[in-house]
């Protein structure tokens, strides 16, 4: 028999496991049908502190995994549904059941949103809640230019973290030109908006194409049947006034979703470009003449642009969705460019090129999307199948004529008359089909999927020249081009939540690409096979501390518009092309990210891209500068991404973006040289303050700047922007805004380029860049109670749209 003092060293022995042991505490959420709940915010509280936090999954699935014994208190929040909590005492694995009841959503709406973190971390995204990002913003566009490490700048360039990226509405890539794109985006009001999805490292599920990053933009949707939508009118001063009327709608009844936007404008903006081209920048040489080139422009531009769509929900199983985009631009420019050409030795006049021109542009596309989407058991696998397919087709036609004339002498002379015309048509098809297997109530997760892409990119050039007496067609300068496209895709990923702290993702993308090249002068075929890895490690080290690596490879496919061979003349001495046989980019992707208070993002990124596609400046040997695009360098980057949004006061908005890093540049430019070192820093700050208590006014100024620094052989002179703006709103609905955009006048791009002995300077401004906009949103809400609703909690977010 043992001793006492052995018996208590056994009791102490059994107490002190029994306190260190680490018991699961599993919890379903569902509501008043026993439906699995989704999102449902599941807290655990040691007394009064906050212990986990979790999300419940599309099983209405929560899980804390090593959880210490001892009481604690568990508590549940969602948008529809009242609040809950219960006490426990933790000696054993734990299951509970929460049976939530539903409560007014126009209350509840309310309450939660005030609630919203700004920034939520995910395995592999960002989600930006911008309720606080829309004042002062008219229209998407808008919005994305004041989110957490996004950046706009006119008239159609949208930048992730400094670098390229791929937009998409809803899960949908929107596949259609940068102009058309910024188009589009402004014609949606930027109450529409709910949040943004960022990813700076998309997995495998997404194309290995992605431009570097993917920005989901996801529109509000009903909370109930019932009407939502709004009607917005702008008008914007340049040289000329400028005007946009948009308006966008949702209905829900039960099962059936419609929804649409239409956009209209009508503008009239100029640009100017002013090129030097000095031929004795390295050493004299005083048989060549160095040219002064300004270019002025001046577009009139209507368009037409918006959507069309449905979403149906079969039962609980399986929904269906079908969308059109579309978009009109229809556009008349003038062009008037001096070219004065220089005496080397002395800096006086030779003789001056005096070209006048004008192009019509009438570019149309429609883009259709199917999709439909089967559960096919209760714990969460899925089949997807989606296609697509859209048209872009555009017309040009355009003339330009030159005089000439000495210094000395009294009248031109005439130089060149030419004009050209331009039809240009892209057909793209897409299929793909995706698999869900989650198992362990949602602890693993296996997707997979095959994807074909097949797209036809035409065109047919006509250049004539005048002979005198009438025009004459030249054979050298007229072409004909056909380029083909098919892409064979096949990806897996798996997912492991191995606790509420704790999980990975791991995926593997295979894609074959076969192409085909064709212009009157040669053919080429081309076919290759890449297979792209990515990883993605998450840990919460606690609620308000975040830490995750991503590592991803990507490709970067010349875009349609790239391979075109023809060229666009805006004067008789300055022209632009592409490059039928450009090669894809490869890039490889390292980083670490450190969130803090669900505000804050800190990154350290490596990246290291191969066959660079970047656009250079040229001499030809006709002495015409040629901008062309081309595989012109290998880059490396080491960078440093931070994001900062404090929230100094309740009534000031506040971010502020910085990216810095070191870059090499290695390659070559026809024969040329480039290796290349530099550093850049770019920097913005959004500001908005908000005088509730006066008048309900906004008011907020953007600064964006951005320092020195060489692309290839390319110094990009310093650029700042400044913009300003009030916002009022007028009850619920209506909200007015005044923007004065480019106050200082600044938003210059300044380039100096070095080829062989040959400096080209460069300074461009587009007149969208500035202006005084005023424009008036009315927004509008109509509620019908419908018990029914709720039934489709656990699909909701599938019939949010058509897309992923």
């Amino acid at each position: 028999m043992p001793g006492p003092k052995l018996t208590v060293l056994l009791l102490c022995s059994l107490v002190s496991q029994y306190l260190q042991a680490q018991f699961t505490v599993g919890v379903t959420v569902l509501d008043s049908l026993h439906h699995p709940i989704e999102f449902v915010t599941v807290s655990l509280f040691k007394d009064t502190a906050l212990v986990k936090t979790a999300l419940s999954d599309k099983q209405g699935r929560v899980q804390f995994s090593h959880t210490m014994a001892g009481s604690y208190r568990i508590s549940s929040s969602h948008i529809n549904y009242l609040p809950q909590d219960t006490l426990l005492t933790v000696s054993k694995h734990v299951e509970l059941k929460f049976v939530l009841a539903a409560q007014d959503k126009s209350l509840t709406a309310v309450a939660v949103t005030a609630r919203k973190p700004l920034i939520e971390r995910k395995t592999d995204r960002f989600v930006v809640n911008v309720a606080k990002r829309i004042a002062g913003a008219a229209n998407a566009w808008d919005v994305l230019g004041k989110s957490p490490m996004i950046s706009v700048k006119e008239p159609s360039t949208i930048a992730l973290a400094g670098s390229g990226v791929m937009v998409q509405l809803n899960g949908r890539i929107l596949k259609m030109p940068a102009e058309a794109q910024a188009a589009y985006l402004k014609g949606i009001s930027a109450e529409s908006v709910d949040k943004i999805e960022i990813l700076t490292t998309p997995s495998s599920e997404y194309d290995a194409d992605t431009r570097g990053g993917i920005i989901n933009i996801i529109l509000k949707k009903p909370v109930s049947d019932g009407w939502l939508g709004g009607v917005q009118l702008s008008t914007t001063q340049l040289t000329y006034n400028n005007q946009s009327f948009s308006a966008n709608a949702e209905y829900q009844q039960k099962k059936l979703t419609l929804y649409g936007f239409v956009n209209a404008s009508n503008a009239h903006f100029l640009s100017w470009q002013k090129l030097y081209n000095d031929y004795s920048f390295e050493r004299p040489n005083p048989t060549v003449s160095n040219q002064e080139i300004h270019v002025d422009r001046e577009a009139k531009e209507k368009a037409l642009s918006g959507n069309l769509g449905m979403d149906y929900a079969f039962n609980r199983n399986s929904q269906l969705g079908f969308v059109v985009d579309y978009s009109v631009r229809d556009m008349d420019r003038t062009t008037i460019a001096p070219t004065w050409f220089l005496s080397p030795a002395s800096g006086a006049i030779d003789s001056i090129n005096r070209s006048t021109g004008g192009n019509s542009e009438l570019a149309k596309y429609v883009n259709a999307d199917l999709l439909y989407k089967i559960r096919l058991d209760s714990t969460g696998q899925s089949l997807k199948f989606q296609t697509s397919g859209y048209r872009f087709k555009e017309h040009r036609d355009g003339q330009l004529n030159t005089l000439f004339k000495q210094a000395e002498g009294t009248g031109e002379l005439f130089r060149s008359r030419f004009r050209n015309m331009l039809p240009l048509s892209i057909w793209n098809y897409t299929a793909n089909v995706d698999y869900i297997y989650p198992w362990q109530r949602g602890r693993f997760q296996l997707d997979m999927g095959l994807k074909y892409g097949s797209t036809r990119n035409s065109g047919d050039i006509s250049f004539d020249n005048w002979n005198g007496s009438g025009y004459e067609p030249d054979i050298q300068e007229s072409q004909a081009f056909l380029y083909r496209e098919h892409i064979y895709a096949a990806y897996g990923s798996f997912v492991h939540k191995v606790s509420g702290r704790l999980h990975y993702k791991l995926g593997l993308r295979l894609e074959q690409t076969r192409t085909l090249n064709r212009n009157d002068a040669a053919s080429t075929e081309n076919r290759y096979t890449n297979l792209f890895p990515n990883a993605f490690v998450f840990y919460s080290l606690h609620a308000d501390h975040q830490l995750s690596y991503a590592f991803t490879s990507q490709l970067q496919r010349p875009s349609f518009f790239d391979v075109n061979p023809f060229k666009i003349y805006s004067t008789d001495r300055l022209y632009l092309t592409g490059d039928p046989f450009l090669q894809p980019s490869r890039r490889y992707r390292n980083e670490i990210t450190y969130t803090l208070q669900n505000r804050h993002i800190f990154q350290l990124i490596y990246s290291d891209t191969r066959n660079r596609i970047s656009t250079q400046t040229i001499v030809d040997p006709e002495g015409k500068l040629h901008v062309q695009k081309g595989n012109f360098s290998n880059s490396r980057v080491v960078s440093f991404v931070s994001s900062l949004n404090p929230e100094f006061f309740p009534c000031l908005t506040t971010s502020f973006d910085l990216y810095a890093g070191l870059v090499q540049y290695k390659g070559s430019v026809a024969g040329f040289p480039i290796n290349q070192q530099t550093a850049y820093v770019t920097a913005s700050m959004n500001t908005a303050a908000t005088i509730k208590p006066l008048w309900s006014l906004v008011a907020g100024v953007d600064v964006f700047e951005v320092a020195p620094f060489y692309s290839d052989n390319t110094y990009v002179k310093n650029q700042v922007i400044v913009n300003g703006f009030l916002s009022k709103r007028l009850g619920q609905s209506w909200r007015f805004t005044f923007a004065v955009n480019d106050v200082f006048h600044t938003a210059f791009d300044r380039t100096s380029t070095l080829f062989e002995q040959t400096e080209l300077r460069e300074r461009y401004y587009h007149e969208t860049s500035r202006g005084v906009r005023f424009s008036i949103a009315y927004n509008f809400q109509h509620k019908v109670k419908n018990s029914n609703i709720n039934e489709k909690a656990s699909n909701s977010e599938e019939k949010r749209r058509v897309g992923k």
